[in-house]
């Protein structure tokens, strides 16, 4: 028999699962959760944000986005260079997103699409971390 004639294997479903469009996805428009992380101090001032207007996560975050500016986005994420006597940089580590809990943005296709693009843009390490810092700021500066 030649290797080409082996008979063909059946992926398991799990792997057919996991590899399946999910409904959302196929569907214009369609809301789907996406998963972001925020340390517990912030996640209590955000739900009380949410609480207060009266509206949602996403709505929530979209006020942020355009409350705060993508410069003052981007410098959360610009590790910050010390130098020593001897004129040397230390190497600054890079800010990372913090441990937290995690909450759901309703989201659809095109918001999911540009939140990922506005993490390479703005060179944040994770969708969390700038999640992070975008309701930080918009926090703060209330």
């Amino acid at each position: 028999m030649k290797a080409t004639d082996a008979p063909s294997r059946q992926q398991p479903a799990a792997k057919k699962a996991a590899n399946a469009t999910k409904a959302s996805e196929l569907v214009p428009g369609a809301l789907r959760n996406v998963g972001v992380y925020l340390p517990p101090a912030l996640l209590a001032e955000v739900k009380n944000a949410v609480y207060q207007e009266r509206t949602t996560y996403a709505d929530l975050l979209i006020d942020a986005f355009e409350a705060v500016d993508d410069e003052d986005i981007a410098k959360q994420f610009t590790p910050e260079t010390i130098l020593t006597s001897s004129g040397m940089p230390r190497r600054a580590p890079r800010k990372r997103g913090e441990a937290g809990i995690q909450i759901q943005l309703r989201l659809d296709g095109l918001q999911v699409a540009w939140l990922d693009e506005k993490v390479t843009e703005l060179d944040a390490p994770s969708r969390s971390a700038l999640v992070s810092a975008v309701f930080q700021l918009y926090i703060q500066a209330k």
